[in-house]
Protein backbone atom coordinates (compact mmCIF):
# COMPACT_ATOMS: atom_id res chain seq x y z
CA UNK A 1 0.00 0.00 0.00
CA UNK A 2 1.10 3.51 -0.73
CA UNK A 3 -0.06 4.86 2.64
CA UNK A 4 2.45 3.54 5.15
CA UNK A 5 4.31 5.11 8.06
CA UNK A 6 7.02 6.53 5.83
CA UNK A 7 4.40 8.31 3.67
CA UNK A 8 2.82 9.99 6.70
CA UNK A 9 6.06 10.87 8.47
CA UNK A 10 7.07 14.53 8.64
CA UNK A 11 10.39 15.51 7.14
CA UNK A 12 13.17 15.85 9.70
CA UNK A 13 13.94 19.38 10.88
CA UNK A 14 17.41 20.77 10.52
CA UNK A 15 18.45 21.72 14.03
CA UNK A 16 21.22 24.16 14.78
CA UNK A 17 22.32 26.46 17.56
CA UNK A 18 20.20 29.57 17.66
CA UNK A 19 20.90 32.95 19.17
CA UNK A 20 18.47 35.17 21.07
CA UNK A 21 17.34 36.94 17.91
CA UNK A 22 16.25 33.77 16.16
CA UNK A 23 14.70 32.31 19.32
CA UNK A 24 12.29 35.19 19.85
CA UNK A 25 11.48 35.63 16.18
CA UNK A 26 7.97 34.35 15.45
CA UNK A 27 7.83 35.06 11.72
CA UNK A 28 7.85 31.50 10.43
CA UNK A 29 6.27 30.94 7.06
CA UNK A 30 3.33 28.56 6.90
CA UNK A 31 4.42 25.25 5.41
CA UNK A 32 2.57 24.07 2.32
CA UNK A 33 1.61 20.45 1.81
CA UNK A 34 2.87 18.77 -1.35
CA UNK A 35 0.34 18.63 -4.20
CA UNK A 36 0.60 14.83 -4.35
CA UNK A 37 -0.38 14.58 -0.68
CA UNK A 38 -3.46 16.78 -1.25
CA UNK A 39 -4.51 14.71 -4.29
CA UNK A 40 -4.07 11.46 -2.34
CA UNK A 41 -6.15 12.88 0.51
CA UNK A 42 -8.97 13.85 -1.87
CA UNK A 43 -8.93 10.37 -3.45
CA UNK A 44 -9.07 8.75 -0.01
CA UNK A 45 -11.93 11.02 1.08
CA UNK A 46 -13.85 10.20 -2.11
CA UNK A 47 -13.45 6.47 -1.45
CA UNK A 48 -14.53 6.71 2.21
CA UNK A 49 -17.46 9.13 1.78
CA UNK A 50 -19.98 6.57 0.40
CA UNK A 51 -19.05 4.07 3.11
CA UNK A 52 -19.49 6.64 5.89
CA UNK A 53 -22.76 7.90 4.41
CA UNK A 54 -24.13 4.34 4.24
CA UNK A 55 -23.95 3.90 8.03
CA UNK A 56 -26.51 5.97 9.97
CA UNK A 57 -24.99 8.48 12.42
CA UNK A 58 -21.40 7.45 11.58
CA UNK A 59 -20.42 10.92 10.32
CA UNK A 60 -21.64 12.52 13.55
CA UNK A 61 -19.89 9.87 15.63
CA UNK A 62 -16.59 10.43 13.84
CA UNK A 63 -16.91 14.21 14.21
CA UNK A 64 -17.75 14.07 17.93
CA UNK A 65 -15.10 14.98 20.46
CA UNK A 66 -14.13 12.21 22.87
CA UNK A 67 -13.59 13.21 26.46
CA UNK A 68 -13.74 11.68 29.90
CA UNK A 69 -15.12 13.23 33.05
CA UNK A 70 -13.67 12.88 36.51
CA UNK A 71 -14.18 9.36 37.77
CA UNK A 72 -14.63 7.80 34.32
CA UNK A 73 -12.06 5.15 33.48
CA UNK A 74 -11.79 3.91 29.88
CA UNK A 75 -10.66 0.42 30.91
CA UNK A 76 -13.88 -0.04 32.91
CA UNK A 77 -16.25 1.17 30.16
CA UNK A 78 -18.37 -1.24 28.17
CA UNK A 79 -18.86 -0.24 24.54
Amino acid sequence: SKFDDAYLKRPAKVRSKKGKDVFFKADEAKKELPASYIEDNKALDAALKPIIDAVPDLAGYLAARFSLKSGQYPHLMKF
